[in-house]
C-alpha cells in the first residue's frame, strides 16, 4: 500500500513540473505561443507554447512591435514532436527547463547575446523508470566560446560546438618608430590571437618577396619590427584567429624604413635654426612647426614648413615672432615614404638684440636695442690680452631689467681693449649674439 501511495505521489510530481502531452500534433507557428509583457511594458517574454506543436518553432525577434527578450521555465516542456527550434538574437535569458523532455530536438544555436540559461533547459528528458532526468542522446548546442552557451553546455555536460563564428580582417597601420616600424591595428571581435608576418621588396623583381612570420601568437594590436633595415622596403599583414577559424589577411601598403632624425633648435639671429643628423637613402626631410597660443594656452596643429634636399642638415624659421614659443619636428623622406619623428621641447624665440659700444668719462657705455618677449638683458665682456695676443673668454658684467636699453661698464680699465655682447633672456630661453667691434677706454 505504501509503495501504491509513493508511486501515485511520484506521478502527480511530474505532472506538476511539465503539461502532459495530447496525442495529436499541429504545425508549429507563432499562434502556438503565448506573449507576456513585462512590467516595465518594454519587451515580452515567451511564457509557454501549444505542447502539440511539430516541427521547427521560429520564435519571432519581436511581437505588437516590442523585442521579445527571454524565454519563460517550462515554455516549451513535454513538446515530444518539437524538431527545430530558431532563438532570434534579442533573446537574453532563457529559463529551467524551457525546453525540457523535447525528445525530437537534437540541436539548438544559441547567440551570444544570450547571458542566461537555466537549469535543465535544453537536452534533458524524463525518465519514468528512474523517476530522474536523462540526457537526450545526441543533443548538440551551437554557440561561440566564452558564451553562456558554452557555460550550459560544460555546466550539464552535453556536446558543444563552437559555431557562427566570422572574423574579419584587421585594418594595419604601419609607421616608424625610433626601434623599427610599427604596426597598428584594430582589435577583431573573437579573435584569440594575430598572426603577423611581413614580405621584402626586391628591387630587382620589383615586386614583395621573401614572406617571413614574426610572431605566430600576438595577442596585442600592437607590434614594432625591430629587424628592418635602412632604406628596405615592407609590407605586412595580420590574420586574426580563433580556433580552427582564420580571418582574411589585412594587410599594409608597402612601407620604406628611414632613420628618425635627432633634431636640435636654437635661437638665431634671424629666427629660429633647426638642425637635425642626416640619414643614408633619403631623397630629403620634411620641417614641421607648432605654434603656442598664450592667451588660450594651446599649441597648434603641425603645419608642414617645406621638404629640404638629402644633403641638407639645417633650417632657419624665419617666419618667427619675438616672445613667441614654438616646436619643431623633422621627417626624412624617400619618396612618399616618411620616418618617425620626435617633437622637441620648445623654444621660445628672442630677437638678437643690436649692440652699440662707446666710450664715456666714467666708462664704456654698451646701448641695445630691445626685443619683444626678454624679462630681462644679460651684458657680456670679453678682454684682449696683449701678451697673448688673443680675447679672453665672455663673462656677464651686468643683468639689466627688461625695460633696460643701456649700461655703463665703469670696471673697464684705461687703455684696455674690449668686446661686449647682449643676450636677450626670459627664462631659460635666449636671443643669439653677436660682439661689437673692440674698443679701448
Amino acid at each position: 500500500m505504501k509503495k501504491i501511495f509513493s508511486l501515485f505521489l511520484t506521478f502527480v510530481f511530474v505532472a506538476g513540473m511539465c503539461v502532459l502531452t495530447p496525442t495529436n500534433v499541429n504545425a508549429a507557428s507563432v499562434s502556438d505561443i503565448e506573449f507576456e509583457l513585462n512590467s516595465e511594458r518594454t519587451a515580452y517574454q515567451v511564457k509557454t507554447g501549444n505542447p502539440d506543436i511539430s516541427g521547427e518553432l521560429v520564435i519571432p525577434e519581436s511581437y505588437n512591435g516590442f523585442p521579445v527578450i527571454s524565454i519563460a521555465d517550462s515554455a516549451f516542456c513535454d513538446c515530444i514532436a518539437l524538431t527545430d527550434v530558431v532563438i532570434p538574437d534579442s533573446v537574453i535569458s532563457i529559463g529551467e527547463r524551457a525546453f525540457y523532455g523535447c525528445p525530437l530536438l537534437k540541436s539548438v544555436a544559441i547567440s551570444r547575446n544570450v547571458k542566461y540559461i537555466g537549469d535543465e533547459a535544453f537536452g534533458y528528458q524524463y525518465n519514468e523508470k528512474t523517476y530522474e532526468s536523462d540526457k537526450i542522446e545526441g543533443f548538440t548546442i551551437y554557440g561561440m566560446k566564452g558564451t553562456a552557451a558554452e557555460l550550459y553546455a560544460k555546466g550539464w555536460e552535453v556536446d558543444f560546438v563552437v559555431n557562427g563564428i566570422s572574423l574579419k580582417a584587421p585594418k594595419v597601420i604601419a609607421g616608424q618608430a625610433d626601434e623599427g616600424i610599427k604596426l597598428f591595428w584594430n582589435p577583431v571581435e573573437d579573435a584569440e590571437y594575430y598572426i603577423i608576418s611581413k614580405s621584402k621588396y626586391n628591387s630587382e623583381t620589383d615586386e614583395l618577396e621573401k614572406v617571413v612570420t614574426l610572431s605566430e601568437n600576438h595577442k596585442k594590436t600592437v607590434y614594432i619590427d625591430s629587424t628592418v633595415k635602412l632604406g628596405e622596403k615592407y609590407s605586412y599583414t595580420v590574420v586574426a584567429v580563433n580556433g580552427d577559424t582564420v580571418s582574411e589577411a589585412g594587410n599594409t601598403e608597402s612601407f620604406k624604413y628611414n632613420v628618425t632624425p635627432v633634431v636640435k633648435i636654437s635661437n638665431a639671429s634671424s629666427g629660429v635654426k633647426v638642425s637635425w643628423t642626416t640619414a643614408p637613402n633619403v631623397t630629403g626631410y620634411t620641417v614641421y612647426t607648432a605654434t603656442y597660443n598664450a592667451k588660450t594656452k594651446t599649441w597648434s596643429g603641425w603645419k608642414n614648413r617645406g621638404t629640404t634636399k638629402a644633403t641638407t642638415k639645417a633650417w632657419t624659421d624665419k617666419k618667427v615672432k619675438s616672445g613667441v614659443k614654438y616646436k619643431y619636428m623633422v621627417k626624412a623622406r624617400n619618396g612618399s615614404f616618411k620616418s618617425f619623428c620626435n617633437p622637441t621641447s620648445s623654444i621660445r624665440y628672442l630677437a638678437r638684440p643690436t649692440v652699440a659700444v662707446k666710450v664715456l668719462s666714467n666708462g664704456i657705455k654698451i646701448g641695445w636695442t630691445q626685443s619683444v618677449g626678454a624679462t630681462e638683458y644679460k651684458v657680456y665682456r670679453s678682454q684682449y690680452n696683449e701678451t697673448s695676443e688673443k680675447w679672453g673668454s665672455w663673462k656677464v658684467v651686468n643683468t639689466s631689467k627688461s625695460s633696460a636699453k643701456s649700461y655703463v661698464d665703469k670696471t673697464a680699465k684705461k687703455g684696455v681693449k674690449y668686446k661686449y655682447t647682449v643676450k636677450a633672456v626670459n627664462g631659460k630661453f635666449a636671443s643669439s649674439f653677436k660682439s661689437s667691434s673692440s674698443i679701448k677706454r
